[in-house]
């Protein structure tokens, strides 16, 4: 997912204290971990939705559900990944705010 080279120009640019660097540490496992369980649950809703094609009607009731239940799924897998970059975020200075924020956005610090 690209976390690894992320995390490093993050805190080379951004000049990270070691304790600023260890919650950017905790932030980019989390989101690795996020997305990789995003990535699993794929397949089950691909096959959710190719029983639903499966059916000479569509069913738009169950299509909602199955859309609301990944919803609710990716809403847990990200919270601690949401956690943990607030809790790096606020431990920035305004100049490394800045600086992230440029990094995000795909400008050179």
């Amino acid at each position: 997912y690209g976390f690894g080279r992320l995390r490093a120009r993050v805190a080379r640019q951004l000049d990270l204290s070691r304790h600023q660097e260890t919650k950017l540490n905790v932030f980019t496992n989390e989101m690795t971990t996020a997305l990789a369980d995003v990535r699993n649950r794929r397949g089950d809703l691909r096959q959710k939705f190719d029983d639903l094609l499966s059916d000479p009607v569509f069913d738009t009731a169950t299509a909602r559900a199955v859309v609301a239940d990944a919803g609710s799924e990716f809403e847990q897998s990200i919270a601690s990944s949401i956690a943990s970059f607030a809790d790096l975020y606020n431990d920035l200075d305004d100049t490394q705010r800045a600086g992230l924020r440029a990094l995000l956005n795909g400008r050179c610090v």
